[in-house]
């Protein structure tokens, strides 16, 4: 008598990454004698339905995420075509930069005093010193 596992996913396209990558979980469990159960599709692999089911699910996600990817992938082209910047905007460096960064170098302030005249984190300070 097998094993029974119900699905704790909300779908069974979030089971797995990929088509491949569900099936080789379900034969898995079929291996250690666990049989597949999903609520939400009314799915259950123990049956030749099932598994047929399963495989034309795991197809139509995986088209699905591939259609997403492509549409995102056009919208990127199609952003940078119109010549929108994506990501994060770059840091510009305050008016005092070269002066303090200057002086931080010739050893006459520390590097948080630096921070401070600047008005710049840690993190940001270092990063523009790297540029």
């Amino acid at each position: 008598m097998p094993k029974w596992l119900l699905s704790p996913y909300p779908a069974i396209s979030r089971l797995a990454w990929g088509t491949s990558d569900l099936l080789a979980v379900v034969t898995g469990l079929e291996i250690h004698g666990v049989n597949f159960v999903s609520k939400k599709e009314a799915l259950d692999t123990q049956t030749p339905q099932g598994r047929f089911v399963l495989t034309i699910f795991v197809g139509l996600a995986s088209l699905e995420r591939e259609t997403i990817l492509q549409r995102t992938k056009e919208g990127i082209e199609s952003a940078r075509a119109r010549g929108k910047h994506l990501g994060r905007p770059r840091v510009e460096r305050p008016k005092d930069w070269d002066r303090v960064h200057c002086e931080w170098k010739d050893g006459r302030l520390t590097a948080v005093e630096a921070m401070k005249i600047l008005g710049l984190k840690k993190s940001t300070f270092y990063k523009l010193c790297r540029l």
